[in-house]
């Protein structure tokens, strides 16, 4: 990792551990936690590392998260696995977008078990 793109990570992850759980109308209130797992997410898909330019656009995606999620109302896409393989628990799966200057963004929000909703994961959705 190049010292630059280090230094990035490493000022995205201490204003992410600065953002309070987000009551989202969607889930009647319910609170979304930015936990570990989420910013981990950012950076990784699974043990391996994202490429240095897909960590650097979520990283500059994730200020915008707190405030879609308590603006929707309504989540797009709902996924229920049961038995995750990788948390060998039943895990949902909420997807929410909204346009941004003519980019859709998607944020994911996760739930093990019956434990709180945390945020997964922002991202641009690619161009089709």
């Amino acid at each position: 990792m190049h010292k630059k793109h280090k230094k990035k990570v490493l000022t995205a992850r201490e204003k992410y551990r600065a953002i309070k759980p987000v009551p989202c109308p969607a889930f009647n209130g319910d609170k979304i936690y930015f936990t570990k797992i989420g910013f981990n997410h950012l950076i990784r898909k699974g043990r391996f590392l994202r490429p240095n330019s897909e960590q650097k656009e979520r990283l500059d995606l994730i200020i915008l998260a707190p405030q879609i999620l308590k603006e929707n109302n309504t989540f797009q896409t709902h996924q229920i696995r049961e038995k995750d393989l990788i948390t060998k628990s039943d895990a949902q799966f909420w997807s929410f977008t909204k346009i941004i200057d003519g980019d859709v963004i998607t944020i994911i929000v996760r739930q093990l078990d019956d434990k709180p909703k945390h945020f997964f994961s922002i991202f641009k959705n690619k161009p089709t």
